[in-house]
């Protein structure tokens, strides 16, 4: 009688083993997809980006790398953001990114996240929350700079390396520029 008072557009089974066996008969399906990291085109570079928070909010920091066609990294990043949320931190990544390739002359981006609030945000498919505007307007005046720019959202596995450098921020109060895979190899095992 409660699921009818609640539910009055749904049809309920009337007996209570109906409706046992109707829930017990639904299935749960899991999907599997693989995931793999994908170079860019030719002329074109990849940023991949990840932002984390200790607590939310709590301190924040991201990290990135850029790599080229070949899926050579040109550069990374491990950058402490201060205080603030995981969406923040997601954000101000980006933000240093997309920076950092505007000054150094990188013009054809396709900038990769795995946050998909992001992506949306940067795609203008929702609005950004009203902390988070000012950030999204200064990442979009950068881009503005470039010839090209594509932004995706990427599921986290393939994301691992920037989670990696993300997180490392929270260890330093100092920005870490690494500028061969041989630093990111001594980076990671520190």
């Amino acid at each position: 009688m409660l699921l009818h008072i609640a539910f009055p557009y749904l049809q309920w089974h009337v007996a209570w083993h109906d409706l046992i066996n109707y829930i017990e008969a639904c299935k749960h399906e899991i999907k599997i997809i693989q995931v793999n990291w994908k170079t860019p085109p030719t002329d074109n570079f990849k940023l991949n980006m990840d932002g984390s928070a200790m607590n939310n909010p709590g301190k924040i920091g991201g990290g990135g790398i850029l790599r080229d066609h070949q899926g050579n990294m040109i550069y990374a990043f491990s950058i402490p953001l201060g205080i603030g949320s995981n969406n923040l931190a997601e954000t101000l990544a980006a933000q240093q990114g997309i920076y950092w390739c505007v000054q150094h002359s990188f013009k054809k981006i396709i900038l990769e996240v795995d946050l998909k609030l992001l992506a949306n945000w940067i795609s203008y498919k929702s609005k950004p929350l009203w902390q988070i505007q000012q950030h999204i307007r200064e990442l979009m005046r950068l881009v503005r700079q470039l010839e090209f720019f594509e932004c995706k959202h990427i599921f986290r596995e393939a994301n691992n390396t920037t989670d990696f450098l993300a997180k490392g921020s929270h260890n330093s109060d100092n920005i870490t520029l690494i500028i061969s895979f041989l630093q990111l190899l001594k980076v990671a095992t520190c």
